[in-house]
């Protein structure tokens, strides 16, 4: 018989797990025995995920203040207590239009030109190009992403 893991009993509500960093993470803390609750901005990738951990899916932008209290509301209907909380979701800037100068085709281009030793011409300047729409929303998932989350959270963790 397996030996229960290091999380078992333990529920973790992951940001931005709907893919990536945070859908790894949902992976690895399953794997460790915790429940999971897959959060992401839009409802299906986090759905893949959390069938995947035989978790639970819950759509919230983690920048609005209103959405969280939601969210964790949620949680605490749900569940009635929570762990584990890791603000992992992120945003960097809107990269969707996947065109020959989008941020992925940079750095690929960037990493050839180091690979082949020669000088590194494609350069990477996004702090530069960002507008303020861009900026605003990344401070907003990031810094009051995590505040909005932190602040729900320890409400429940708390208890």
């Amino acid at each position: 018989m397996a030996s229960p893991g290091r999380l078992s009993g333990k529920r973790a509500l992951i940001t931005g797990a709907g893919a990536g960093l945070g859908a790894q993470m949902a992976r690895r803390f399953h794997e460790a025995g915790a429940e999971i609750i897959v959060n992401d901005l839009r409802l299906e990738p986090a759905e893949r995920v959390a069938k995947e951990v035989g978790g639970t899916a819950i759509a919230a932008d983690v920048s609005d203040s209103a959405a969280v209290a939601a969210m964790f509301g949620q949680v605490s209907r749900d569940f009635g207590r929570l762990d584990i909380l890791v603000n992992n979701a992120g945003y960097a800037f809107d990269d969707s239009s996947g065109g020959a100068d989008s941020f992925n085709d940079r750095l690929a281009m960037q990493a050839q030109e180091s690979m082949s030793g020669g000088p590194i011409e494609t350069h990477l300047d996004f702090t530069v190009e960002l507008d303020d729409a861009d900026w605003l929303k990344m401070i907003g998932v990031h810094l009051n992403g995590t505040f909005f989350c932190s602040r729900e959270g320890l409400k429940l963790m708390n208890a």
